[in-house]
């Protein structure tokens, strides 16, 4: 073969390797751009994914956030309610108390110059409140007959009727004639514990200054040393509800609350014993 041929032959096979190179650097060109694609897709996907992922998060935290609230809401409408039912409770424990204690007053036929119906305050006040006590009804009669005989029986036995303290109340009267042991005498009370006394069921008899009670009913100035009973208590006008012997009119007489406890004085047994200082006491009597 000729030299020129040689030359010829030579730069064929640099051509062609050349080529065979080139056509390979593409390949390995193009293979990289589509893995950068894909990179690039994935990666795109992955960033997408991340989005829905943070979307789907956000959903849950709003569900429960939305949750949550609807939990407190609920618990709102539930404190609400208790509020409301504490409300009704209140309402009702506002409604009156009164009982239904019989009425006598001290001189049941208007006996007022006798003097053992013009002291007999305190045998009126204890028969009214042991008949109540016993579940046993009251006439002229029977009212009559038991303040005088309650009047002896404290004459025989003690040399004086007129006039009794609380403590010699419940200890001559209520527990010695009557033979009722269900009643107890408080010191230094107030206008609540009168009030805690009647809403647990139980009646009152207070020891009082009757000229305080301005009653319009009492023969003026009105009775220094007096019994009444007290039935119930009116919460919405802040009244006491008692049955007062002191007068025909005083089934059911309404005190204020002020004027009451301002009017509440024990004194001594004893025909008008000389009263050195003011005594909030008052005799609680419990039903059988």
């Amino acid at each position: 073969m000729s030299l020129k041929l040689k030359i010829i032959f030579i730069l064929f096979l640099i051509s062609l390797s050349l080529a065979f190179y080139l056509v390979s650097i593409s390949e390995r060109v193009f293979v990289a751009n589509e893995n950068e694609n894909v990179i690039i897709e994935i990666d795109s996907f992955k960033e997408d994914e991340q989005s829905d992922i943070t979307k789907i998060d956000e959903q849950l935290v709003d569900t429960v956030q939305t949750d949550e609230s609807e939990s407190l809401n609920l618990e709102q409408e539930k404190e609400r309610g208790n509020d409301e039912s504490l409300e009704i409770n209140n309402e009702l424990e506002m409604l009156d108390i009164l009982f239904n204690v019989p009425f006598t007053p001290q001189a049941p036929y208007a006996e007022w110059n006798d003097p053992v119906h013009q002291d007999g305050c305190e045998e009126a006040a204890s028969l009214m409140a042991v008949s109540w006590a016993r579940g046993e009804k009251l006439n002229q009669a029977k009212a009559k007959n038991e303040i005088v005989a309650a009047s002896d029986y404290q004459k025989e036995n003690f040399g004086e009727y007129r006039d009794a303290s609380a403590e010699d109340t419940v200890k001559r009267i209520i527990q010695g004639y009557f033979k009722y042991e269900n009643a107890k005498v408080k010191l230094d009370i107030n206008i609540n514990d009168i009030i805690f006394e009647l809403a647990n069921g139980n009646i009152i008899i207070l020891p009082m200054d009757g000229q305080k009670l301005n009653n319009l009913y009492y023969t003026p100035p009105g009775p220094v040393r007096h019994m009444i009973v007290v039935i119930g208590y009116d919460e919405e006008k802040k009244e006491f509800i008692t049955n007062d012997p002191g007068t025909k009119r005083g089934e059911s007489y309404r005190y204020s609350e002020d004027v009451l406890y301002n009017a509440i004085r024990d004194y001594s047994t004893g025909y008008h014993e000389l009263i050195k200082k003011q005594e909030k006491t008052m005799i609680v009597v419990k039903p059988e």
